[in-house]
């Protein structure tokens, strides 16, 4: 068995201060961000002016062939260096020059890619806060299986044409989500917009809009702390009870913003505006529980809200409140802003069957969903035993490739 060191120059960056960023860049700075899935993306890298570029490859500059490795989070993912643009080593990132009498710079790229190396660099890691490898580490990093160069290069023939039909399944995969989310949005909005029999109001002329409680460092303690749900526990149509706080409300307060079966949620704010008016209907669970002021609650008195609910879904999902969202780094919608929103109401029956309509889209969509989410994860699954089979010397180029990589993914 060999080490990384044994056939490859490993190479640390000197430079520790990022580099400011140039309008004309000359090169770019590839630092831990940028080292993603076997290559190089400068969309996340900096890029530089030609006297940091000159100064920062003093030591060595990466050319074809060399391969770039992040040893900080996301730590041991490594990117080969790309030909038709310059780069230099980033922070926590290190150069690795091979040797290539001994081995094909696509053969190591594959196998540090592998789950034993991954297991090996994350087992290996060190760091209370943030987890890292040191570079004498990144040069101890085993190489189990290390054919002829022949014999590599054949193998990573084999390996891409595997891959590459996989990564065509992962990328039509990730097509039917993205159809998913269009159908569900196109299907609410034709489920609640434009009925027969609807009239014209705005919101507040059927319900109450009231922006939750604001959290403040008087409230962090006291006799009558009482949970609340904020931004983040609420999703597209569910809410995420994995995580509630809680803080001092007094009983005045506690009876303003306790919420009631029925009450609709709505996130007043957030770093994108796309994220801006997601919003649930409240079901009672958990119960006894309040709202903060990143949520606005609309509580219906002269409608269904189930029907409002999936109205103001349909308006989010479509984008229509991201351009009343207003601030400078977070987004908000406003109390004001939702309590005028014209909303198209019709009679109580038509009510009641859009929710039916919407209720079984939103079943069907899920349903679908799951489905293409297990397929997703089946294939990167796939992916990772077929790595593993790659570099214990069984591929052969066969259809049984597959099989055998299949028969890995439970050993």
């Amino acid at each position: 068995m060999k080490v990384l060191g044994d056939i490859a120059k490993v190479i640390d960056c000197e430079h520790r201060t990022a580099p400011k960023t140039e309008e004309v860049p000359y090169g770019f700075s590839v630092g831990t961000s940028a080292v993603r899935h076997g290559r190089i993306d400068l969309a996340r890298a900096k890029p530089i002016s030609k006297e940091t570029y000159v100064s920062w490859t003093r030591r060595a500059t990466p050319g074809v062939g060399d391969l770039i490795f992040s040893r900080e989070a996301p730590m041991g993912e490594v990117g080969m260096v790309p030909g038709d643009v310059r780069v230099c080593l980033g922070q926590r990132t290190v150069l690795m020059r091979l040797d290539h009498q001994k081995v094909d710079h696509r053969f190591l790229l594959y196998a540090l890619m592998s789950p034993h190396s991954q297991t090996w660099i994350k087992e290996n890691s060190a760091g209370s806060t943030v987890l890292h490898l040191n570079v004498a580490d990144v040069r101890r990093i085993p190489i189990h299986y290390l054919p002829s160069l022949d014999d590599q290069r054949r193998i990573v023939e084999i390996l891409e044409d595997h891959l590459s039909r996989l990564d065509a399944a992962a990328r039509g995969l990730r097509v039917g989500l993205r159809r998913c989310e269009s159908l569900l949005t196109s299907g609410l909005w034709q489920s609640t917009h434009g009925l027969a029999g609807a009239a014209r109001v705005e919101l507040q002329s059927i319900a109450e809009v009231r922006l939750g409680r604001q959290r403040s460092p008087k409230n962090h303690s006291g006799n009558r702390m009482r949970p609340y749900l904020r931004a983040a526990n609420v999703d597209w149509g569910r809410l995420r009870l994995d995580d509630i706080k809680e803080m001092q409300f007094t009983e005045a307060e506690e009876e303003t913003y306790r919420l009631r079966n029925g009450d609709i949620l709505l996130t007043e704010a957030s770093g994108s505006p796309a994220e801006v008016g997601k919003s649930v209907t409240y079901r009672g669970i958990p119960a006894d529980v309040c709202f903060q002021n990143t949520l606005l609650r609309v509580r219906c008195h002269s409608a269904n809200p189930d029907f409002v609910q999936a109205y103001l879904l349909a308006e989010a999902r479509a984008g229509r409140f991201m351009p009343a969202s207003r601030g400078v780094g977070i987004n908000h919608l406003g109390r004001a802003r939702l309590a005028t929103l014209p909303l198209e109401l019709p009679p109580a029956d038509v009510q009641q069957a859009a929710v039916a309509r919407c209720r079984e889209l939103n079943e069907e969509v899920s349903r679908l969903k799951v489905t293409l989410e297990n397929q997703a994860d089946r294939t990167s699954t796939l992916r990772r035993s077929l790595l593993a089979t790659a570099f214990s010397g069984r591929l052969n180029g066969a259809e049984s490739d597959l099989s055998a990589a299949e028969d890995m993914i439970g050993a």
